[in-house]
Protein backbone atom coordinates (compact mmCIF):
# COMPACT_ATOMS: atom_id res chain seq x y z
CA UNK A 1 0.00 0.00 0.00
CA UNK A 2 1.49 3.05 -0.97
CA UNK A 3 1.92 6.25 1.39
CA UNK A 4 -0.81 8.47 0.06
CA UNK A 5 -3.40 5.57 0.17
CA UNK A 6 -2.17 5.26 4.27
CA UNK A 7 -2.73 8.74 4.58
CA UNK A 8 -6.41 8.95 2.30
CA UNK A 9 -8.03 6.48 4.53
CA UNK A 10 -6.44 7.61 7.63
CA UNK A 11 -8.38 11.44 6.99
CA UNK A 12 -11.32 9.85 6.21
CA UNK A 13 -11.48 7.84 9.18
CA UNK A 14 -10.74 10.89 10.97
CA UNK A 15 -13.20 12.57 9.41
CA UNK A 16 -15.79 9.99 9.54
CA UNK A 17 -15.61 9.82 13.56
CA UNK A 18 -15.48 13.69 13.73
CA UNK A 19 -18.82 13.57 11.14
CA UNK A 20 -20.14 10.75 13.93
CA UNK A 21 -19.53 13.58 16.76
CA UNK A 22 -21.27 15.90 15.52
CA UNK A 23 -24.43 14.11 14.44
CA UNK A 24 -24.39 12.48 17.95
CA UNK A 25 -23.86 16.10 19.27
CA UNK A 26 -27.21 16.97 16.76
CA UNK A 27 -25.45 19.68 15.39
CA UNK A 28 -26.27 18.03 12.05
CA UNK A 29 -29.00 15.73 10.34
CA UNK A 30 -29.03 12.28 10.14
CA UNK A 31 -29.40 12.68 6.35
CA UNK A 32 -26.37 14.85 6.17
CA UNK A 33 -24.05 12.75 8.42
CA UNK A 34 -25.27 10.03 6.28
CA UNK A 35 -24.45 11.83 2.80
CA UNK A 36 -20.64 12.63 4.83
CA UNK A 37 -20.01 9.57 6.10
CA UNK A 38 -20.81 7.69 2.13
CA UNK A 39 -18.78 10.64 0.64
CA UNK A 40 -15.50 9.59 2.59
CA UNK A 41 -16.26 5.97 2.51
CA UNK A 42 -16.15 6.42 -1.15
CA UNK A 43 -13.23 8.35 -1.03
CA UNK A 44 -11.59 5.58 1.03
CA UNK A 45 -12.53 3.15 -1.74
CA UNK A 46 -11.56 4.57 -4.33
CA UNK A 47 -7.77 5.90 -2.38
CA UNK A 48 -7.75 2.35 -1.24
CA UNK A 49 -8.22 0.80 -5.26
CA UNK A 50 -7.16 3.48 -8.02
CA UNK A 51 -8.03 1.04 -11.14
CA UNK A 52 -11.52 0.92 -9.65
CA UNK A 53 -12.16 4.33 -10.73
CA UNK A 54 -11.15 3.93 -13.96
CA UNK A 55 -13.38 0.81 -14.62
CA UNK A 56 -16.14 3.24 -13.31
CA UNK A 57 -15.22 5.95 -15.98
CA UNK A 58 -14.85 3.70 -19.13
CA UNK A 59 -18.00 1.87 -18.25
CA UNK A 60 -19.86 5.41 -18.50
CA UNK A 61 -17.77 6.27 -21.40
CA UNK A 62 -15.48 9.24 -19.57
CA UNK A 63 -11.53 8.12 -20.67
CA UNK A 64 -10.09 8.57 -17.23
CA UNK A 65 -10.96 8.10 -13.53
CA UNK A 66 -9.64 11.41 -12.53
CA UNK A 67 -12.50 12.92 -15.21
CA UNK A 68 -15.30 11.11 -13.78
CA UNK A 69 -14.43 12.32 -10.57
CA UNK A 70 -14.12 16.16 -12.06
CA UNK A 71 -17.52 15.45 -13.53
CA UNK A 72 -19.19 14.23 -10.30
CA UNK A 73 -17.61 16.69 -7.86
CA UNK A 74 -18.77 19.32 -10.26
CA UNK A 75 -22.88 18.04 -10.48
CA UNK A 76 -21.90 17.63 -6.49
CA UNK A 77 -20.99 21.28 -6.41
CA UNK A 78 -23.96 22.87 -8.54
CA UNK A 79 -26.52 20.59 -6.32
CA UNK A 80 -24.91 22.09 -3.26
CA UNK A 81 -25.14 26.12 -4.24
CA UNK A 82 -28.52 25.16 -5.64
CA UNK A 83 -29.66 23.96 -2.11
CA UNK A 84 -27.80 26.72 -0.32
CA UNK A 85 -29.67 29.25 -2.98
CA UNK A 86 -32.95 27.91 -1.93
CA UNK A 87 -32.51 27.85 2.04
CA UNK A 88 -30.98 31.75 1.85
CA UNK A 89 -34.50 31.92 -0.24
CA UNK A 90 -36.48 31.11 2.40
CA UNK A 91 -34.56 32.61 5.12
CA UNK A 92 -35.33 36.12 3.27
CA UNK A 93 -38.75 35.58 3.25
CA UNK A 94 -39.00 34.19 6.66
CA UNK A 95 -37.16 37.41 7.92
CA UNK A 96 -39.32 39.75 5.67
CA UNK A 97 -42.17 38.12 7.54
CA UNK A 98 -40.35 38.52 11.43
CA UNK A 99 -39.34 41.76 10.67
CA UNK A 100 -43.19 42.79 9.62
CA UNK A 101 -44.68 41.53 11.77
CA UNK A 102 -42.08 43.58 14.72
CA UNK A 103 -42.94 46.86 12.92
CA UNK A 104 -46.96 45.88 12.72
CA UNK A 105 -46.40 45.12 17.29
CA UNK A 106 -44.49 48.14 17.69
CA UNK A 107 -46.90 50.13 15.93
CA UNK A 108 -49.96 48.43 17.62
CA UNK A 109 -48.06 48.48 21.09
CA UNK A 110 -47.03 52.40 20.88
CA UNK A 111 -50.91 53.33 19.77
CA UNK A 112 -51.78 51.19 22.77
CA UNK A 113 -49.87 53.01 25.30
CA UNK A 114 -50.46 56.57 23.61
CA UNK A 115 -54.23 55.51 24.85
CA UNK A 116 -53.29 54.44 28.20
CA UNK A 117 -51.16 57.82 28.58
CA UNK A 118 -54.04 59.55 27.55
CA UNK A 119 -56.87 58.58 29.85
Amino acid sequence: MEPVQIIGIIVGLIVILKVAVQAKKSAISPFTASAWILGWIFVMLMVSFPNFLGKIANSLGIGRGIDFLVYFGIIILFFLVYKSYLRAEHLEREITTIVSEIAINERYDKKTKGENDGK
